[in-house]
């Protein structure tokens, strides 16, 4: 789910919390930033809310759904940021967005650029995490069940006590979710630190947690940049010197 990722990522880059880890990924972030880039990080704080619709947590590859995002109806923007500003200040700009069509391409040209800078250039690590999650998770359902699974996704925000899954969320508020036999989807995330819960209409909420590392420093190095190659030297050529002399 590459732009639920994504959303938590930009709360990340802006929270300025866990230096070691992300300082390296911030600095190679902050090369890339641009107007349009920031203009839709600010719909996105690093505790709060963020509209449904500009981060959808679903399954796909980033391309089919940023352009999900780009036809979503006016409608649906409209409810989106309005639930939103329940709860916080949203940017004077965001209220005409629902009927300001130049408005929304900027803002979703600025959230593709978003996604380029962020997170394209780490997919290929951060999918290693996931895979590396995923064999952990799996070996836990296989020799704990269920119970297991759950009470060690996230035991420090996320507790277990069936059949209520109790989650402390970023923002302070407990959410008790009671699932009486209804399924969920376990998302995890590299950026994400606390678990997330997104209850909206769909069959089965997504419940988000931080993946598992097997080495606890490939938690330290995923943002390290690349190494460099050395710069191609001159045609070789073999050389032999005596004593006093040198090629």
């Amino acid at each position: 789910m590459p732009l639920s990722e994504m959303d938590l990522a930009v709360r990340a880059f802006q929270d300025r919390g866990r230096p070691v880890r992300l300082g390296p990924w911030r600095r190679q972030v902050l090369l890339r930033s641009s107007a349009p880039t920031r203009m839709a990080m600010s719909l996105v704080p690093p505790i709060g809310w963020s509209p449904g619709f500009l981060c959808p947590v679903r399954a796909g590859s980033p391309e089919e759904l940023l352009e999900q995002v780009r036809a979503t109806a006016p409608a649906v923007i409209r409810a989106d940021l309005a639930a939103v500003a329940e709860q916080q200040a949203l940017p004077d700009w965001a209220r005409q967005l629902p009927d300001d069509a130049s408005l929304r391409h900027e803002l979703y040209d600025g959230l593709g650029r978003l996604y380029a800078a962020l997170m394209d250039p780490f997919w290929e690590r951060l999918s290693r995490q996931f895979t590396v999650d995923r064999t952990v998770r799996t070996r836990q359902l296989l020799t704990g069940g269920v119970e297991c699974l759950l009470a060690q996704a996230n035991p420090q925000w996320m507790r277990w006590k069936p059949p209520v899954l109790e989650i402390r969320m970023p923002n302070g508020v407990g959410h008790d979710l009671r699932l009486e036999g209804q399924g969920i989807v376990l998302v995890p995330s590299v950026f994400g630190v606390r678990s997330i819960v997104d209850n909206g209409p769909r069959e089965q909420p997504t419940v988000t947690y931080p993946v598992r590392q097997e080495q606890p420093l490939d938690r330290l190095t995923a943002f390290a940049p690349e190494s460099v190659p050395p710069p191609p030297r001159g045609p070789w050529r073999r050389c032999w010197a005596g004593p006093g002399r040198s090629c």
